[in-house]
C-alpha cells in the first residue's frame, strides 16, 4: 500500500501535503484545527494519549543554526516587500514549503519549520491587533506557526513546551483545537511517566 502524499480535510476541504505528518495515523488540520485520520500502514513508535503518532527524529542544535536561520530569512526576503499581514502569510507558506520538501533531510525540514514557526509566532501579537482592527469582530484564523510548533514539540515528547504553546495560542485568541491538544499532551505525559 503506498503512502498518501496529501490529505483533504473532511471538515474544511483544504488539501495539503502531509510530508512531516505523513507517518502518523492522524493530524490536526492547519486550516481549521479539526482531527484528520490518515489510513495507511505504518509502524507506531510513540503512544500519544489515546492516539498513536510516530516520534520525530530531530537535532535540537539545528533550530539555532545560523545557516538555517539565514536560509529562512533569505527565503522570506526573496518574496520582496510585504506588509505585516503579507509577511505573516508568507511565513505560513514557507512552513508548508519546508514540510513538503523532498529535497532536504528530515531533520533540516523540521528545523526550518521550527525556525519559521517561531518567526510567525513573533509576528502574532501585531497581526492579531491588525486583524482585530480590520476584521469587524471576526474570529482570528488558525495560527499555523503555533499549530506546527506545538505538534512538533508533542511528537518530540516535549509535552510541557507543547502545552505552553497551545496555552499561548488559546489566550491570544487564535482559532484551533488548543484545549484538546493541551488535554492530549497532559494525558500523554501522565501515561509516559508510568
Amino acid at each position: 500500500m503506498s503512502e498518501p502524499s496529501s490529505v483533504i480535510c473532511p471538515a474544511c476541504h483544504n488539501n495539503f501535503a502531509i510530508s512531516l505528518f505523513g507517518r502518523t495515523d492522524e493530524l490536526i488540520c492547519p486550516a481549521c484545527g479539526k482531527l484528520i485520520t490518515i489510513k495507511k500502514d505504518t509502524e507506531v513508535l510513540v503512544r500519544m494519549g489515546d492516539k498513536t503518532k510516530q516520534k520525530l527524529s530531530f537535532d535540537f542544535e539545528l533550530e539555532n543554526s545560523p545557516v538555517l536561520i539565514s536560509k529562512v530569512k533569505s527565503d522570506l526576503a526573496s518574496r520582496g516587500e510585504m506588509d505585516l499581514l503579507e509577511k505573516f502569510y508568507a511565513i505560513e507558506e514557507l512552513i508548508n514549503y519546508y514540510l513538503e520538501s523532498n529535497a532536504m533531510r528530515e531533520e533540516d525540514k523540521v528545523a526550518l519549520a521550527v525556525i519559521a514557526s517561531k518567526m510567525q509566532i513573533e509576528l502574532g501579537p501585531a497581526v492579531k491587533d491588525y486583524l482585530n482592527k480590520r476584521g469587524g469582530g471576526l474570529p482570528l484564523p488558525v495560527h499555523l506557526g503555533y499549530a506546527v510548533l506545538s505538534e512538533i514539540k508533542e511528537r518530540q515528547g516535549l509535552y510541557e513546551e507543547a502545552i505552553n504553546l497551545c496555552q499561548r495560542a488559546y489566550s491570544e485568541g487564535w482559532s484551533g483545537d488548543w484545549l484538546d491538544r493541551i488535554h492530549r499532551c497532559r494525558k500523554t505525559s501522565f501515561f509516559q511517566k508510568d
